[in-house]
């Protein structure tokens, strides 16, 4: 069995892409091929419309990095998408691929029976991840980009996938350790390297503007590796930052706690 897996994040150690990698790893243990692509890391161009793929080739005809891809992916048995939400949809680099795989389709594939060049029979994991509080808020991204409405069952169990991937990788994630529904992380390194940001949103706000801040949430923030975290400084209300004791629960990973999420909450990490 060959499996290509296809990375749509920017982030080199996102986290679509941890969650491919378990997948990916487990099938190759048990005997499949796996050939994984970053997207981020090739150079390539979005679909000129140049309908070259119509009237003279039967397959793209712009000559870069993800000529490869679109052809190696006809043979593959599995399809493994992995991205994140950007912008209430998918990152630019794998909407670029997208539309490179209307070549794929036949020049009359309108009226045509058979409408693909790619070979039936092939099986598609779409692996999104999204910081939004509401679980279903994106929940069109997969139904638009598979052209497929999913199946309440289906849902039920995508729906669980975020408490099985932090029990699947415990001390992995930059995480909220604990329920808070309302509440958003994202998290990034200094270009630098010498601090990360934590950065949380807090969605409890009614129409009127009424904010419930959220409490003492713990939050569990995975340093880079060879690291080591000097000081957490936070606010969480708009105010000045604060130094705020932290605890390493191991070697790359801290925790600390947001006494208290307004609008936004913010944490510094000095790192060294």
């Amino acid at each position: 069995m060959k499996i290509s897996c296809l990375i749509g994040s920017p982030r080199k150690n996102s986290n679509s892409a941890a969650i491919a990698a378990q997948f990916t790893e487990t099938a190759a243990s048990l005997g499949a091929t796996v050939d994984t692509v970053v997207l981020n890391q090739l150079n390539y161009r979005g679909c000129q419309g140049c309908m070259g793929c119509k009237t003279t080739s039967d397959k793209c005809i712009l000559k870069d990095d993800l000529a490869g891809v679109l052809e190696s992916l006809k043979e593959a048995d599995i399809i493994v998408m992995a991205l994140p939400v950007y912008c209430s949809d998918v990152p630019g680099q794998f909407k670029c691929f997208i539309d490179r795989t209307y070549s794929y389709m036949k020049p009359d594939y309108l009226s045509n029976s058979n409408p693909s060049r790619v070979p039936p029979g092939k099986k598609l994991v779409f692996i999104l991840t999204q910081g939004a509080p509401v679980e279903d808020l994106f929940a069109d991204i997969p139904e638009g980009y598979t052209r497929n409405r999913i199946d309440p069952a289906l849902r039920q169990t995508l729906e669980s996938v975020a408490d099985e991937t932090q029990r699947l990788l415990p001390g992995r994630l930059t995480r909220i350790a604990g329920k808070a529904p309302y509440v958003e992380i994202t998290s990034m390194i200094s270009q630098d390297r010498g601090r990360m940001l934590v950065h949380l949103v807090n969605y409890d706000v009614t129409l009127d503007g009424t904010i419930t801040p959220a409490r003492n949430l713990k939050i569990e923030a995975l340093v880079p590796a060879g690291m080591k975290v000097r000081s957490v400084l936070y606010c969480g209300n708009l105010t000045a930052l604060r130094p705020v004791a932290f605890r390493k629960e191991s070697p790359r990973l801290i925790s600390f706690t947001a006494d208290e999420v307004g609008i936004f909450g913010m944490a510094v990490i000095e790192l060294e």
